[in-house]
């Protein structure tokens, strides 16, 4: 089964934006963060689905840990996001 963070940010109007480091273009927003959970398995079903559509390889997915040694923004909320259902709040260290 393929994962794949997707940084949920709090926005200043109370929406959330959603987006995967790894899948460029593969983003989201949603009214809330329960909601930005499933908005997120929506957008990276959406993407993969295309990709193998297309024939196309699926992006290699980073850790936690390497994103953030490359600098994810303070107020990001990482989100593992699995490829066939569901996802896992994960905290940031």
């Amino acid at each position: 089964m393929t994962a794949y963070i997707a940084l949920v940010y709090p926005r200043t109007d109370g929406e959330f934006h959603i987006e995967f480091p790894d899948l460029p273009g593969c983003l989201g927003s949603a009214a809330s963060f329960s909601e930005a959970e499933s908005r997120a398995q929506q957008a990276l079903l959406e993407y993969l689905d295309g990709r193998l559509n297309a024939g196309q390889p699926l992006p290699p997915a980073r850790s936690l840990e390497q994103l953030e040694s490359e600098g994810i923004e303070r107020d990001a909320l990482p989100l593992l996001v699995l490829g066939r259902g569901g996802s896992l709040h994960v905290e940031a260290s």
